[in-house]
């Protein structure tokens, strides 16, 4: 896990969205979507109502809320692969979140064991969120693994509607992943990571990295996790 390196600055996100790179996404405002924002609570069956494109699941979990909203699933899903954004074939099903299934590593691991295509949403207590996509299954390799359709990715405004800055892979190096015991990442290079979360899942790094050429998409280069949730992206299965 990269040293931290609070002696260098730490550009912001809205600065480097402008960065080749980095691309900038806004959502269509709330009154271009059909219906309306709904809570997670008022959800029958674990799915939580939304007026965009994605289908979230969220299973008892929603009981709480959850930090990924069907406003940044939409801004997400915009730059998946083709195939994941076709409507009604995959839905997303929220695999792990402390609030449903404790602070654990382990248990994160062992509720991703079957999951290829996931979403990792963090957010800091500054109330910045980041994340990234990734292709591979999480589990404890202790190398660097994964597919060059994996990016990372900074929500720049959380209003309606949300803006987001997104870092697909450079083809700069190979560290698109990375899991231990220790600590879950992505991207590298130099000894840091775009995002590293440690294995309390309370502490964790962010800088930048030629992996996916992004800046610090936490507030600063250590942060401390108030919310951290995965997401996997399944195929729907028609009866």
């Amino acid at each position: 896990l990269a040293p931290s390196a609070a002696q260098h600055p730490v550009p912001s996100v809205d600065e480097a969205g402008a960065r080749k790179g980095g691309r900038r996404k806004k959502r269509p405002t709330a009154a271009a979507s059909t219906g309306s924002p709904a809570s997670a609570s008022s959800a029958s069956s674990g799915a939580v109502p939304r007026p965009g494109r994605v289908a979230l699941r969220a299973g008892d979990a929603a009981d709480g809320g959850t930090l990924l909203t069907p406003a940044l699933a939409d801004c997400i899903a915009d730059f998946l692969p083709v195939g994941l954004r076709l409507p009604g074939a995959v839905e997303w099903v929220l695999r792990y979140t402390p609030k449903a299934h404790g602070v654990s590593l382990t248990t994160l691991y062992r509720n991703l064991a079957e999951s290829e295509k996931t979403i990792l949403m963090v957010k800091d207590a500054d109330a910045r969120v980041f994340g990234g996509f990734a292709l591979a299954p999480w589990e404890p390799q202790g190398k660097f693994y994964g597919s060059g359709e994996a990016f990372v990715f900074a929500f720049t405004g959380l209003a309606d509607p949300p803006e987001m800055a997104f870092y697909p892979w450079t083809t700069a190096n190979s560290f698109i992943q990375y899991s231990d015991n220790d600590v879950l990442a992505m991207g590298g290079g130099d000894g840091r990571h775009a995002l590293a979360v440690r294995s309390d899942l309370l502490h964790g790094l962010s800088s930048p990295t030629p992996t996916f050429g992004n800046p610090t998409l936490a507030a600063s280069e250590e942060f401390v996790v108030r919310d951290i949730e995965l997401w996997a992206i399944e195929e729907v299965e028609f009866e």
